[in-house]
């Protein structure tokens, strides 16, 4: 009986959810995606630009060639079961507010390219102007060795 328990409790925690994020010292590995994440943001809005920049130059527990995510990355991270944030709270540090992706979009009738980005609180994409200031959590892709 004891081992047929213990054999329930293990499989649910394999099969479970938890198993795809790792929260370790500042950062989360997705295991599904191969990409490692900012536990959370800066706590200041940038714009497009800002954002993009700020990524590049980061250095986090040893990495530095973080990114600023596509729109696909940062959409695999939402949680369509949870609002307000829309994600993972027990990995995730996240604000109600949008998150700027690197994906950019053009603008034909305004002859401008825009860019994309995710609103937490709902998990909807939104495009906008590259002006605009908004939050970032950057990116970087991971393998077994690291």
């Amino acid at each position: 009986m004891k081992k047929f328990i213990f054999l329930i409790l293990l499989s649910s925690l394999l099969i479970g959810g938890d198993s795809r994020f790792k929260r370790i010292n500042g950062v989360v590995k997705d295991n599904y995606t191969k990409l490692m994440w900012q536990t959370s943001d800066d706590g200041i809005k940038k714009n497009w630009y800002e954002a993009k920049k700020y990524c590049e130059e980061l250095k986090l527990k040893g990495y530095n060639d973080w990114r600023l995510p596509t729109i696909d990355e940062l959409m695999s991270i939402i949680d369509k079961n949870k609002y307000a944030p829309a994600i993972n709270t027990k990995v995730f540090k996240c604000r109600n507010a949008y998150y700027w992706s690197s994906t950019e979009t053009n603008n034909k009738k305004e002859k401008r390219v825009d860019a994309r980005g995710i609103s937490f609180k709902n998990g909807f994409n939104i495009t906008y102007f590259k002006d605009y200031k908004d939050y970032v959590r950057c990116v970087r892709n991971f393998d077994k060795k690291n």
